[in-house]
């Protein structure tokens, strides 16, 4: 798994490795350990959830403070989508900062 740090504190760009041959391919979409290496903390996923939007929809708009906070992994398995996060913490570096990208990243044959 490539682990790319982004503008914003705390947002990461995860790239699993994808192993292809004629048979097709395999890739491991998770490994708690590699990404509490990563970004040297514990994460613990509780829940994963699966959608399929039409072109042009806007999915949806989450935010949470504590206890109620969660972590968000956010995969494409078809088309692509172009995701946005904006830092609403107040005590933030990043605060009112937003990332936005492509995935898979048009740009790169990799995804």
């Amino acid at each position: 798994m490539k682990i790319s740090p982004t503008s914003l504190q705390g947002v990461v760009i995860c790239q699993p490795a994808i192993y292809q041959d004629n048979r097709g391919f395999f890739l491991e979409s998770w490994n708690q350990r590699e990404f509490g290496q990563a970004v040297d903390t514990s994460i613990s996923f509780v829940q994963d959830n699966r959608s399929h939007s039409t072109r042009d929809v806007l999915r949806g708009l989450h935010y949470q403070i504590d206890p109620l906070a969660q972590g968000k992994l956010v995969g494409v398995s078809q088309g692509r989508i172009y995701d946005v996060c904006v830092d609403l913490r107040q005590s933030s570096p990043t605060f009112g900062w937003s990332f936005g990208c492509y995935w898979p990243d048009p740009l790169k044959e990799d995804g």
